[in-house]
């Protein structure tokens, strides 16, 4: 799946100290958010390059930046940036789980922000959760209509869920707003292999990249 921060569509690409989905008031969340923000600084990204495994001293650092994010969490619950860090951190220790949960907390507080769906529907459909994954991507997919992430993301989703015919119509509007990627095209191509049963239903974003 295409990540949250990936630069499409001309879109500039996000930077994840910038993602601030409110601006809260109260100092005590700003000055915990701050030191969390700090120490994670360059240790976690949304722009699909997996990072590498971190070492003893990284691993502190994230886990020390994390309690200041779970704590910021308590203070100002209806903000949601503390949870996605916190979710972004426990996806960098190798807690998949964490990380789901998370990222439920914070689609909870803005179910509207695309980073926040498109990150919630890479870890579900991750776990194998391709039903909810499509159900995230779908809403998202509505609020953004010429957003290409969302599309290619939603058609993943769909095709790993058997909903081919459904993949199929989702990756021809990725083609419609990206035509001049060859990666798009070979998703739609994949999608009406496996429908005419000249390719087998992938059950895995391996499966399909191998597959394109």
């Amino acid at each position: 799946m295409q990540a949250a921060g990936e630069n499409v569509a001309g879109k500039p690409p996000v930077s994840l100290l910038r993602i601030i989905m409110s601006d809260p008031k109260d100092d005590s969340y700003k000055s915990l958010f701050q030191a969390g923000a700090k120490l994670v600084k360059g240790r976690v990204n949304l722009d699909g390059h997996e990072l590498p495994r971190p070492g003893f001293f990284e691993r502190r650092r994230l886990v020390k930046a994390l309690r200041f994010f779970e704590r910021a969490a308590e203070v100002e619950p209806p903000y949601g940036a503390a949870s996605l860090f916190a979710a972004k951190i426990e996806d960098r220790l190798g807690h998949s789980q964490e990380n789901l949960r998370w990222l439920r907390k914070a689609q909870v507080v803005a179910p509207d922000n695309v980073i926040v769906s498109l990150e919630l529907g890479g870890a579900l459909s991750k776990l194998g959760l391709q039903v909810e994954a499509v159900s995230i991507l779908s809403a998202a997919a509505q609020l953004n209509p010429t957003d290409a992430r969302v599309h290619s993301n939603l058609g993943v989703a769909l095709l790993l869920s058997g909903a081919t015919e459904a993949s199929i119509a989702t990756f021809k509007q990725l083609v419609a707003l990206e035509p001049d990627l060859k990666k798009n095209a070979g998703l739609l191509n994949l999608a009406i292999e496996v429908l005419a049963g000249r390719k087998p239903r992938p059950m895995t974003e391996a499966d399909i990249a191998r597959s394109i």
